[in-house]
């Protein structure tokens, strides 16, 4: 599959193994389009304005957050279709992609340079709940169905930005609300985005054992440093200041390993 020059592609996305899922940026806007194995188009969704951020699925659709060039919206696509079966606009752009959360069918969690947005279901999309802040939310990663994780930044320059906000979701339907429960400080704005996990790692004991949060775990990158937190009481309980690696992309592995990836 090639592209026009100029346009800026999303992280593809695989569903079922057989359709990949791409989000196209270009001058007129963002296009999310569908692939089959062998390179053919499946469908491609409506013109949208403004920029593609990473996309997000549930059982039935892709879901598209865009922003940048305007007000945000989240769009939901059929996905046999491509076609548009809901749409939310966003109270300001969308800074990161969209992804399932809270116990509530069909929503999802988006973040914005003003918060976060959580909205759905896709055949009659609302507003759930919003957590209103003064800072860009750069990346999110839920832990569980009620906690999650969200880096912001003050400014673009900030790449992931110096703070990670902790947030937890409570009641359901019209009590639905959201509450930041503290901050996390990091050294330096993080090259990389948050990944966080519940219940996480090995409890063993023995010698080859690694970190290990029974209370699920939160990490974060940058220049040289690696952290991770307990995702509920948000004490660190990893701690790497010398690190080889400018850890920009990283990983939770099922074997309590941090996984980290960077330029030496």
């Amino acid at each position: 599959v090639a592209w026009l020059d100029g346009a800026i592609p999303t992280s593809p996305l695989v569903l079922d193994g057989t359709l990949v899922v791409v989000g196209l940026t270009t001058d007129r806007g963002c296009t999310v389009s569908a692939y089959t194995e062998s390179g053919e188009t499946a469908w491609s969704g409506p013109d949208l304005a403004g920029q593609c951020l990473p996309l997000g699925y549930d059982d039935g659709h892709v879901i598209v957050a865009t922003g940048a060039r305007q007000d945000g919206q989240l769009v939901w696509l059929d996905r046999a279709t491509g076609v548009a079966a809901g749409t939310f606009p966003l109270p300001s752009a969308a800074t990161t992609g969209p992804v399932g959360w809270t116990s509530e069918p069909g929503a999802v969690v988006v973040g914005t340079e003003t918060g976060l947005v959580v909205a759905g279901p896709a055949d009659a999309p609302k507003l759930l709940a919003r957590l209103e802040t003064d800072v860009w939310v750069t990346s999110i990663a839920p832990v569980d169905a009620t906690l999650l994780a969200a880096s912001t930044a003050a400014t673009a320059e900030e790449g992931f930005g110096t703070r990670v906000l902790r947030v937890r979701a409570a009641g359901v339907g019209p009590t639905l609300s959201l509450t930041s429960i503290g901050t996390l400080n990091v050294p330096d704005p993080m090259r990389a985005a948050l990944v966080a996990a519940g219940t996480w790692g090995t409890s063993s004991t023995s010698e080859d054992a690694h970190w290990w949060c029974k209370n699920g775990l939160i990490s974060s990158g940058g220049a040289h440093w690696l952290k991770g937190w307990d995702a509920v009481t948000g004490v660190a309980v990893v701690d790497v200041t010398e690190t080889a690696a400018d850890n920009s992309g990283l990983a939770l592995g099922d074997d309590g390993r941090i996984y980290s990836g960077g330029a030496h």
